[in-house]
């Protein structure tokens, strides 16, 4: 098997042909796998024994690591550290304004197994966002105009995104490039949007929804294909 991954389109830098490279969700080893393993090479090794090898393993790491002790290892190291802020020489640690990291980094044997590791290029495999249609509340037309500083209905599927990441959102872009971002959208779910269409602009001007779908870190794009005409009505 090997270290397969993919390359989509880094849309975070404008007018690039840089891509950006993410891994295929590794299907990761379970520790009754490891100790299957160590059995089929390992004949002559009781499972039992093996199960007891890395249960007494654990206690023990989980033993120094409580007495406030790193674990420096070939296979891996463990660093304790205190992060917040201390009011003084004189300030004592507080659970409720410090906290204790602890680090995971490999160790040297791991570090070896690097330049070993098998890599191979997939096709990505990625559900995108998908604007269905776009409705003016103003004037009820469907997919042709949105009213200047009005709303819009935005449908589809996996439209909701992250309000507080400004690169997330819902996005007017004209035939220069340039992208005026809906600063309000009262209604963010993933099949529907409810967003203001800004007061500023006016002409024919593309839609995208910007999202990163839980538990990814690619921002995705879902473009409208057909320009909406935007518009002044009177009142």
């Amino acid at each position: 098997m090997a270290l397969e991954y993919y390359l989509v389109k880094n849309n975070f830098v404008k007018q690039t042909t840089d891509e950006k490279v993410a891994v295929v969700n590794q299907n990761r080893v379970t520790e009754k796998e490891l100790v299957d393993h160590m059995l089929k090479t390992s004949k002559l090794l009781p499972e039992i024994f093996v199960n007891t090898l890395i249960i007494r393993l654990m206690e023990a790491v989980v033993y120094f690591v409580k007495q406030g002790r790193g674990i420096n290892t070939s296979f891996f190291r463990i660093n304790l550290s205190i992060k917040g802020k201390f009011n003084g020489k004189g300030d004592q640690f507080d659970p409720k304004r410090h906290k204790i990291n602890i680090t995971f980094t490999p160790g040297k044997e791991f570090i070896k197994l690097v330049g070993g590791i098998e890599v191979k290029k997939v096709e990505p495999t990625i559900i995108e966002p998908f604007i269905k249609y776009v409705e003016d509340v103003r004037t009820n037309l469907t997919n042709k105009v949105a009213t200047k500083g009005n709303w819009i209905f935005i449908r589809g599927s996996r439209l909701k995104f992250d309000e507080k990441d400004s690169h997330q959102g819902v996005f007017f872009i004209n035939n220069e490039g340039q992208e005026y971002k809906s600063l309000n959208v009262p209604i963010n779910n993933p099949s529907e949007l409810l967003a203001a269409t800004p007061s500023d602009i006016e002409g024919h001007f593309y839609l995208e929804v910007r999202t990163i779908r839980p538990g990814r870190k690619i921002l995705q794009v879902a473009r409208f294909q057909q320009p909406l005409n935007i518009v002044e009505l009177e009142d």
